[in-house]
């Protein structure tokens, strides 16, 4: 194995680590991680941004607020799609673990469905493609408290 040892810690795991010690923060990112996702699943670029990782649902009001949320009906995808979909869903759930929590939700609801993943489940996928090929390059910001910790 080839070893590097990187002094300034700068690079853990792929995610990189801007340290600023003098505004005492720290930036994680994984930058290119979700063009190269993209590359690989072959997605094009939504025309417009999408904005929302998952699509929201309709807002009823009065009785029909009570109905339940009606069963997907949509044709259940082949084998090959579905380990599609398996993929993007692993792939994108490193890049949220890490850096974008904004896709957590979206991620939950689609492993959940993705064993019996419809037409649906597609449509949804390539919502979520387009909500990271909008928004591609995540950051979370660490800010350092003041607060000092005593031990007795």
């Amino acid at each position: 194995y080839q070893l590097d040892v990187d002094w300034a810690g700068s690079l853990y795991c792929g995610i990189t680590l801007e340290w600023d010690y003098q505004a005492r923060t720290l930036d994680i990112s994984m930058p290119g991680y979700i063009q190269r996702m993209l590359e690989k699943f072959k997605h094009v670029p939504p025309p417009k941004p999408q904005d929302s990782p998952y699509p929201a649902p309709t807002k009823k009001y009065g009785k029909e607020a009570q109905n339940p949320i009606p069963i997907d009906q949509t044709p259940l995808l082949s084998a090959k799609d579905k380990q599609r979909v398996q993929q993007v869903v692993g792939s994108i759930l490193y890049y949220a673990r890490a850096v974008d929590v904004t896709v957590l939700t979206a991620l939950s609801t689609i492993a959940g469905q993705q064993a019996q993943a419809t037409q649906a489940t597609q449509q949804t996928i390539q919502q979520l493609l387009d909500y990271c090929a909008s928004h591609p390059d995540a950051k979370i910001r660490y800010h350092a408290s003041g607060m000092i910790l005593n031990i007795h």
